[in-house]
């Protein structure tokens, strides 16, 4: 791949989403993060519109069959040149390439490699897709600059530092979720990524992992804040829930503030 380059990112919530957004940026490589629901109508637009040079992601997702999707959308995507695939086998499928063998041939390559790519601080992050439920996604273009900036900023407002252990559940394509991975970047905190939005599941990373920041959106909160078994367990570490995404109801805030101990 060659700076400039767009890719689509198509992955739930799994250590190698966090591998490839950084690798791009190091490059200078745009990621494109699309949600894992986005299906043919969506990746096929972004493809076109910024003539994406390559899609990653799993197989499938749930119940849905990214392959499937592919083969139909290809053939209108000219630029899309490689497919990566995610998987845990390293067997290659036939006009498709294996991240985990891609990883195996270059693991005693050299960091010094990378020290050429210098990307502009100025240039796209990323192309950011908006989540609004009319129309066809747009996708956002926020530079290094503009991104790191703000990230900085949000942790330094909330006290961020390396001994910070934050958690996420939503989808790590989403805004709030890759600010969360910047700020791990930047302030060297822990990042516990979930792969479940059940409040139950929520509440046992947040008491296992000791966590001391969690992002969720108002629909989460209430679905905590509602669980049964809620009391039983220990929310101590928190120290603050960064909120978003969606209009919070006053009342509801300030009874997560009092209910959970945390500003």
């Amino acid at each position: 791949f060659r700076p400039g380059d767009k890719i689509l990112m198509q992955m739930p919530n799994q250590v190698e989403f966090a591998l490839f957004y950084f690798a791009m940026q190091k490059i200078g490589v745009v990621p494109i993060p699309c949600n894992p629901r986005h299906s043919n109508k969506e990746i096929e637009n972004f493809g076109k519109i910024t003539d994406a040079s390559a899609w990653i992601g799993p197989p499938s997702y749930r119940k849905f069959d990214y392959l499937d999707m592919l083969k139909n959308i290809r053939p209108g995507l000219p630029s899309l040149k490689h497919i990566i695939l995610v998987e845990e086998s390293a067997t290659e499928r036939p006009g498709m390439l294996s991240f985990k063998k891609l990883m195996a041939q270059h693991k005693n390559s050299s960091i010094s490699r990378l020290n050429k790519y210098k990307p502009d601080p100025d240039e796209p992050l990323h192309l950011l897709p908006t989540g609004g439920t009319t129309g066809m996604p747009k996708l956002v273009p926020r530079t290094h600059n503009s991104y790191t900036c703000a990230a900085y900023f949000a942790g330094a407002i909330c006290g961020q530092s390396a001994h910070n252990i934050d958690a996420i559940s939503t989808p790590m394509a989403h805004n709030a979720s890759l600010v969360r991975m910047m700020l791990m970047a930047i302030y060297g905190s822990k990042l516990v990524v979930g792969t479940s939005t059940l409040a139950k599941d929520m509440l046992d990373l947040i008491q296992k992992e000791r966590a001391s920041c969690v992002f969720l959106v108002p629909t989460l909160i209430s679905d905590i804040l509602h669980e049964p078994d809620f009391e039983k367990y220990d929310l101590s570490s928190l120290r603050y829930i960064p909120t978003g995404g969606a209009k919070g109801n006053a009342d509801q805030l300030r009874e997560a503030k009092r209910r959970l101990r945390c500003s």
